[in-house]
């Protein structure tokens, strides 16, 4: 077996383990096998890089020609100028590789931004090229020795630096996932952790047949004509002082399908077609103290029912209310709701509460729910280790749990009436 056999199969071994992990104590076991992990965990791709930028290279003189021939007027910038900007363009690829690698990190101390220290040292590249006649006349010398040859088999060049382009984006960014792959299987980690820490379970089964059934359930489904799938599903329980219940938080994915026809001055006809993508967040759960209600501060959810109004005008500002029987609108609708439903929108953006006739609830939003970011990977085990030994908990999830605590506090009969504070 070859040596870049045996790194996959390692690896393959490694990403298996991450998934079948049952608590966070395994996870730490996985990074620190890995630290310590007898067999090969790196590629040897030294040739396939080289041809990666032995391609490039070739590429960008081969395209430079064919490019300039679509603009009417390339200018100054595109011709003379090229000597500067296409080894410039060759420095920033490497510069990029080198900070996928964390080999600039020396860099950060001084220039936080990422973006900052690639555009510094492509602009430093940019006056060095400037400034070194050598380099004038080589470039000049090469791009003249072919020009001939690009009058000559233009047409065949064009086709060519089209597949080499695609072909050499296509070897970046496979080189790029076998020599970073620790940075995939780090962020499975510290997701898997992040699901450990808020004890979420995921709930299997295809994201379409999910959306589909859903789409049965409550109206926030119907949302979009064309794709609608659950990206993920992860089941839960809140314990909290003053209720406890189950739920289910979910990432929803749909696309909307826009189809328009122009005609142009002699009468032809072109029809287009886009498709934009939009995404939901939400939580579903069981709500025993109410029923048949549809509150939104989206209005592109329309809920069955008769159109109920509070006193508060701030809250019928915010929201639109539907109930199947308005008794129990104004029965759910305490002013202490009220004010949580108000609380609740000045943290998610455009929230939509539906509670059907079964008690089934589904509260959605924009906001992103799993959320966070890590800072240490496999490339710093022990720092990685110590990091998913913390607890961290999910930004939005904790203040969602509890508002939806507090509206079944305040629907509680049982609770309310020996409350201290009930009238």
């Amino acid at each position: 077996m070859s040596h870049n056999q045996r790194v996959k199969e390692n690896i393959d071994a490694i990403a298996k383990s991450v998934e079948t992990a049952q608590s966070q104590s395994d996870l730490v076991q996985i990074i620190n096998k890995v630290a310590e992990h007898p067999g090969p965990l790196d590629y040897k791709d030294n040739h396939w890089h080289l041809l990666k930028w032995v391609m490039t290279v070739v590429g960008l003189f081969v395209s430079l020609p064919w490019f300039m021939a679509f603009i009417s007027n390339p200018g100054y910038f595109l011709h003379n100028v090229s000597v500067v900007w296409v080894p410039s363009l060759i420095v920033l690829l490497a510069l990029w590789e080198l900070e996928n690698s964390e080999k600039l990190k020396w860099l950060e101390g001084r220039i936080a931004a990422k973006g900052g220290r690639l555009a510094l040292g492509t602009a430093l590249a940019a006056v060095l090229f400037y400034a070194l006649p050598p380099w004038h006349f080589l470039y000049w010398s090469i791009f003249g020795f072919f020009k001939p040859l690009y009058s000559y088999y233009f047409d065949q060049m064009m086709l060519a630096s089209l597949a080499l382009g695609g072909t050499t984006i296509g070897m970046w960014v496979w080189l790029s996932g076998r020599k970073y792959w620790r940075n995939d299987v780090s962020d499975r980690i510290f997701f898997r952790d992040v699901l450990f820490n808020n004890k979420l379970t995921a709930v299997n089964g295809n994201g379409q047949s999910l959306a589909k059934t859903l789409v049965g359930q409550f109206l926030e489904f119907r949302r979009g004509n064309d794709t609608r799938e659950i990206e993920w599903l992860y089941r839960g329980q809140h314990q909290g002082e003053h209720q406890s219940f189950d739920y289910q938080i979910y990432k929803y994915h749909y696309v909307v399908k826009t189809t328009t026809t122009s005609t142009d001055s002699k009468g032809n006809t072109t029809t287009s077609t886009t498709y934009t993508s939009y995404y939901r967040y939400g939580v579903l759960f069981d709500f025993p103290f109410a029923k048949g209600l549809g509150i939104s501060a989206d209005g592109s959810v329309g809920y069955r029912g008769e159109r109920y109004r509070t006193a508060s005008s701030q809250f019928n500002k915010d929201y639109r209310v539907f109930a199947l029987d308005p008794i129990d609108g104004a029965r759910f609708l305490s002013p202490a709701v009220i004010e949580e439903m108000q609380t609740l929108s000045n943290k998610f953006s455009q929230p939509t509460l539906q509670i059907r006739n079964d008690h089934k609830a589904c509260l959605a939003f924009d906001n992103e729910l799993l959320c966070i970011k890590r800072t240490h990977g496999l490339d710093d085990p022990a720092a990685f280790a110590s990091e998913i030994g913390e607890h961290r908990q999910l930004v939005n999830l904790p203040p969602l749990l509890n508002s939806i605590e507090q509206l079944m506090r305040f629907n509680d009969n049982n609770f309310v009436s020996r409350s201290p504070n009930a009238a």
